[in-house]
């Protein structure tokens, strides 16, 4: 196990282009949230997050942990515009208050799509060697989308889990 993380870490530098770069690998997305939040963040500073994104509703105790508050902000299906940032940043003009610095964004909640059920694709995936159908694809989205925009989404989606398995299958990471 040693050699294929010192392998995946050097693999990590070189495809980054960093031969300097300090590579940490940790046992899940909690662990990785918030380390990277408590190292690119000063003290005083926070993270501005939709309401129903996992760093708020499952790993809020891990980032607070670290000194950090998490700002939240209601959306309208897990997405959130420029100007609700703006709305979260007017808030805080005292220099007794946190300031927001960061922007976390969640890519399965900006696509929409049940994770669950992504999971399952590409698990099925995995074992059959078979790839995903459309229709498969399709049943993923927590909303109904315009024939068009949904075979295009489709089509995104399809290339992004191909990407995805490729590059496990390949190894290159």
């Amino acid at each position: 196990m040693i050699l294929i993380c010192a392998l995946a870490r050097e693999a990590i530098k070189k495809k980054i282009k960093n031969e300097a770069a300090d590579v940490y690998f940790v046992s899940g997305w909690t662990q990785a949230n918030a380390i990277v939040i408590a190292s690119v963040l000063e003290s005083f500073e926070s993270v501005i997050a939709a309401t129903t994104w996992h760093i708020n509703v499952h790993e809020a105790w891990a980032i607070e942990a670290t000194g950090h508050r998490i700002e939240p902000i209601s959306s309208q299906n897990g997405k959130i515009t420029p100007d609700d940032v703006d709305a979260v940043l007017a808030r805080f003009e005292d220099h007794h208050m946190t300031r927001p610095k960061m922007v976390y964004i969640s890519q399965a909640t900006e696509r929409e799509l049940n994770l669950e059920k992504l999971h399952k694709i590409i698990s099925s995936y995995n074992f059959s060697g078979q790839l995903p159908l459309r229709k498969e694809i399709a049943a993923l989205f927590t909303q109904q989308y315009w024939l068009l925009a949904r075979n295009a989404k489709i089509d995104k989606i399809q290339e992004a889990i191909l990407a995805f398995i490729e590059m496990y299958e390949t190894k290159q990471w």
